[in-house]
């Protein structure tokens, strides 16, 4: 008899309440990253998807000696491509792979793949792999167009990592529209969801890992490329680990590797998220203090005012909007993640500080932009995310929900992932570690590694790692100034060009040989605290972001808020925090890249 998930998180088999007892925690606002929707894309920009700072380098282990990978069959079944559902394009199909790959011949798991073909008889595979974890390939949808464009000679294939979206996604009914928590599980409804993911899967669960999806990656490149035909692989933000992994597996397999905002093994933990945006933060804050019309309001030291506001704000400031500190903190680094969205950070602070009748109207309309819709979700799974995360990215000992807590309210910037994960924290059936978690590949494959200086979510400093460690012929890493998450959808200067993270990336890709040319990296401008009229009524619903001119009158903002009267709903901008990624990239707001 199989071995039941309940039995194995430590708590009674029919006493699931003892998830709520073991991992309870204050019901304040949870992790933040990917929101789409059109209206969304200028004013937020968050990035996807990343892990936690480490306070250094991994310590050095001695490598495991690689496990041969399973053999691929010598005649692949033809695979049967057929019409697309929405967000995937042009030709659609589902894979029945193992369960397990080490047992072949077991159980099947359908795994969804979908390629835009360029009809070139010689084209170059190009595999895309998508962050969370538990992000869908139906999130590259719109950039697809941009890639064909500028690179006609390759064949652009998409797939849903296992557990997620077409490819098995990992679900309970909790999950459901008219569930107390909507599309989010509340701390009340992981009973239940437990018991469910127990009777629909039982140790079945223990094959959702990093290592078997990229397994089903080398067998899918396996079946679907033609003698001697070139395959590449891109990932963002958990797809690099997902690529370092499948490059342990399969260390001859591609031709060439990207790696988008870099999750190094070993060195990122998500159990640390909290602590690696206050850095990122202060750098804002320094920018802030350099920048004229930004230091006038603030002063010279902008940090220490949003110490000041925390202060304030502990002492009932601002009480009838219904501000506090661990929704400020979540808020913050919801704003430090986009190149856009960061500019509004100051004019939110002063805003704050002063919080008038107008101010409370203004964060209003910004709380109403930002946080008013739910995700789209495009087959986001929340129990992937979860099972991935604490099973691989998690500090081991796992550290206890009171020094999740100490963590996120130590910092000024936190989107309190930490306390999120308090629910489940100490008692998720986390599935046993292979001899891959933690470890590099060897391989000489060229790798191009990108990421950007003010990324919260995979810092610099741990990104870093990846370019000391991948170091032969052609593996180059490559800093990029002041950007955030997701090099590739970096903002261009030139609305006719594309950006340098593009041109980079797309460079590589046609020719993995050439030494990449880093001219363009300090394109990207300082920031810039003044913000445009448009951008100003589309954050704030005003046309002055610091609020500092002559009085507004603002009916939207108004209604939204209630000024005089209703204050924030915490729990719906809650909701809308936990519905976004740490170690994804928000691809579907952030679609151009030119």
């Amino acid at each position: 008899m199989r071995t039941r998930l309940l039995e194995k998180s430590g708590c009674p088999k029919y006493a699931l309440h003892a998830v709520v007892a073991c991992g309870r925690r204050r019901k304040a606002g949870g992790e933040g990253m990917v929101r789409t929707g059109a209206r969304h894309w200028l004013g937020v920009m968050v990035s996807m998807a990343c892990v936690a700072m480490g306070t250094g380098c991994a310590e050095d282990k001695e490598e495991a000696e690689p496990r041969p990978t399973p053999p691929l069959a010598n005649e692949p079944e033809t695979i049967a491509w057929g019409a697309c559902p929405a967000f995937f394009q042009t030709e659609c199909a589902t894979v029945e792979l193992p369960l397990h790959h080490d047992r072949p011949d077991g159980e099947k798991l359908p795994v969804f793949v979908a390629r835009r073909a360029s009809g070139r008889p010689d084209a170059t595979q190009l595999w895309l792999l998508n962050g969370g974890p538990g992000g869908s390939g139906a999130d590259f949808y719109e950039i697809i167009d941009v890639m064909a464009e500028y690179l006609p000679d390759f064949d652009i294939y998409t797939l849903d990592h296992r557990g997620v979206g077409q490819s098995a996604r990992l679900t309970c009914p909790a999950e459901s529209a008219g569930s107390p928590g909507g599309a989010g599980i509340l701390a009340t409804e992981w009973e239940g969801c437990f018991q469910h993911l127990d009777e629909t899967w039982g140790d079945g669960l223990s094959a959702f890992t990093t290592s078997e999806a990229a397994r089903d990656l080398g067998a899918l490149i396996a079946r679907t490329r033609a003698p001697e035909q070139r395959a590449m692989v891109w990932g963002v933000s958990y797809g690099t680990y997902w690529a370092l992994r499948y490059l342990q597996l399969f260390p001859e397999q591609p031709t060439a590797v990207v790696l988008d905002s870099v999750v190094s093994p070993g060195v990122q933990h998500l159990s640390r998220f909290d602590e690696q945006y206050d850095p990122v933060g202060r750098e804002v804050a320094a920018a802030c203090a350099a920048d004229p019309a930004c230091a006038a309001r603030l002063g010279d030291d902008p940090w220490a005012r949003i110490e000041t506001l925390y202060e304030q704000l502990d002492a009932g400031h601002c009480g009838l909007l219904g501000l506090d500190r661990p929704l400020v903190r979540s808020t913050l680094a919801f704003l430090v993640r986009g190149i856009v969205s960061r500019r509004a950070i100051m004019p939110t602070i002063h805003r704050m500080l002063r919080c008038n009748a107008a101010d409370q109207a203004a964060l209003g309309h910004l709380y109403s932009y930002l946080f008013g819709e739910p995700a789209e979700g495009r087959g986001f799974s929340q129990i992937l995310q979860n099972h991935v995360s604490l099973s691989e990215l998690w500090e081991v000992p796992t550290p206890s929900n009171e020094t999740l807590q100490a963590r996120a309210d130590a910092a000024l910037f936190s989107p309190d992932l930490g306390p999120w994960f308090a629910d489940v924290n100490e008692v998720w059936p986390r599935y046993a570690r292979d001899e891959f978690v933690d470890r590099w590949p060897e391989t000489d494959v060229p790798i191009l590694m990108l990421n950007g200086t003010m990324d919260p979510q995979t810092p610099i400093e741990t990104a870093r790692v990846a370019g000391e460690r991948l170091r032969g012929p052609g593996q180059t890493f490559v800093a990029i100034p002041r950007m955030v998450h997701g090099v590739l959808l970096m903002p261009s200067p030139a609305s006719a060009t594309l950006s340098c993270g593009a041109a980079l990336t797309f460079d590589f890709l046609k020719d993995p040989g050439a030494a990449p040319d880093t001219s363009c990296v300090d394109e990207l401008p300082p920031i810039d605290f003044e913000l445009s009229e448009e951008l100003s009524m589309i954050l704030f619903g005003t046309e002055d972001a610091w609020g500092d001119g002559p009085p507004q009158r603002n009916d939207a903002a108004s209604r939204a808020v209630g000024v005089g009267a209703a204050r924030l709903d915490r729990e719906a901008i809650s909701r809308r925090l936990r519905e976004v990624r740490p170690l994804g990239e928000d691809l579907v707001r952030r679609r151009s890249l030119r």
